[in-house]
């Protein structure tokens, strides 16, 4: 009898397992109990939708025992968020679009002249710094000659 009795449960948790995506996906399953059902509401990993959780305001609730990784969500509430999102996305490409900027010749023409200023600004000190260095190679040649006169007879 015990063996029957776990073949039975083996069955019935592996009859569990393979409807579990159905089970999700089922419209009439208001109520998400895990990291995974939720990841498979969102068509995300687990790992991506406990990000969303912790810097997006994903809304997730968790069970009051200690054991912080048990938790659920609704899936109007989950639902709302991604509503929100995409409305606060399509509020910003249309703050994007209507703050374009486009300059005028003017400053174009003021930009270029900026910044061809900075241009010959950099090239004098990469030539001061050439020169400088010229100068102290210059020296350490000297230098060394000096040596190696003192040093042979």
């Amino acid at each position: 009898m015990a063996f029957s009795n776990s073949v039975s449960q083996g069955l019935v948790h592996n009859l569990k397992a393979s409807t579990l995506p159905q089970a999700v996906n089922s419209p009439h399953k208001e109520l998400l109990d895990s990291w995974k059902q939720i990841a498979v509401f969102l068509n995300r990993g687990v790992r991506t939708v406990q990000r969303w959780e912790r810097d997006e305001g994903l809304p997730v609730h968790r069970h009051g025992h200690g054991k912080p990784a048990t938790v659920l969500a609704y899936r109007s509430e989950i639902q709302r968020w991604i509503d929100t999102r995409r409305e606060d996305h399509a509020f910003r490409l249309q703050q994007i679009s209507i703050n374009t900027y486009e300059p005028t010749s003017d400053t174009l023409i003021k930009a270029c002249i900026g910044a061809r200023l900075q241009a010959e600004q950099a090239r004098k000190r990469v030539d001061v710094l050439y020169e400088s260095q010229r100068s102290q190679i210059a020296q350490l040649i000297q230098l060394g000659k000096y040596i190696k006169a003192t040093i042979e007879p």
